[in-house]
C-alpha cells in the first residue's frame, strides 16, 4: 500500500471517528450485560461497573449500602437517613452527581429506591433505561436473575417504578 494510500485511510478514519458519539450510560449497562451475560451483579456492583469509566476515583464500597448497620432499615428510610440513598448520597456527596426529582427522570439516571413486597422491605439500586408517562423502566442485577431489563426480554417486577407509587421510596441522581 503506497504512502498517499495510508495517509487518505487515515484521514477517513479521523472524520469517521469525529462523528462517533460518546457511549452512554444506558449503552455502558447493556454492554455490561452483553459482556457478562451468565455473571449475577449484585446490584451496586452493576451500577459501579456502568459508571466506573466515568468515576474511576469511586469504589464499589462508597455505593454499597450495608443494611446491617442499619437498625430497622424502613424506619430509616422513612426518615430520610442519608445511608439509605444509596448510589445518590455516594454521588452528590463526591460533587459527582445531581439530586433528580422523579418528574425529571431521563435515561441514564441511577436510581436507589426501597419497596414493600407482601411484608419485606427490599432496597435495590440500577440504572433508568427509559421512561414514559406512567412507568421508568430501568436496567439491573440480582445474584439470582443476573441482568434485567426491558431490552433483554426478561423484565422484573422490580425493573419498574410507576410514578408516584406511595409505596416506594426512590432516590435519584444524574452524574455531573
Amino acid at each position: 500500500m503506497s504512502a498517499s494510500s495510508k495517509i487518505l485511510i487515515l484521514v477517513l478514519l479521523m472524520i469517521c471517528s469525529s462523528f462517533a458519539q460518546p457511549l452512554t450510560t444506558v449503552d455502558r449497562a447493556k454492554l455490561v450485560a452483553k459482556n457478562n451475560p451468565t455473571t449475577k451483579f449484585l446490584c451496586y456492583e452493576f451500577v459501579w461497573r456502568t459508571i466506573s469509566k466515568d468515576l474511576a476515583i469511586l469504589d464499589d464500597m462508597a455505593i454499597r449500602l450495608n443494611t446491617s448497620n442499619l437498625v430497622k432499615i424502613e424506619e430509616q428510610v422513612r426518615k430520610g437517613n442519608p445511608k439509605t440513598k444509596g448510589v445518590q448520597e455516594a454521588l452528590v456527596k463526591r460533587g459527582r452527581g445531581i439530586i433528580i426529582h422523579e418528574n425529571d427522570v431521563q435515561a441514564g439516571d441511577m436510581v436507589q429506591y426501597w419497596y414493600k413486597d407482601t411484608e419485606t422491605f427490599f432496597g435495590h439500586c440500577a440504572i433508568v433505561e427509559s421512561v414514559d408517562r406512567e412507568y421508568i423502566y430501568l436496567i439491573s442485577s440480582t445474584i439470582y436473575a443476573g441482568v434485567t431489563g426491558r431490552y433483554l426480554d426478561n423484565l422484573q417486577s422490580y425493573d419498574i417504578i410507576k410514578r408516584g407509587d406511595r409505596h416506594v421510596r426512590a432516590y435519584y441522581v444524574r452524574l455531573k
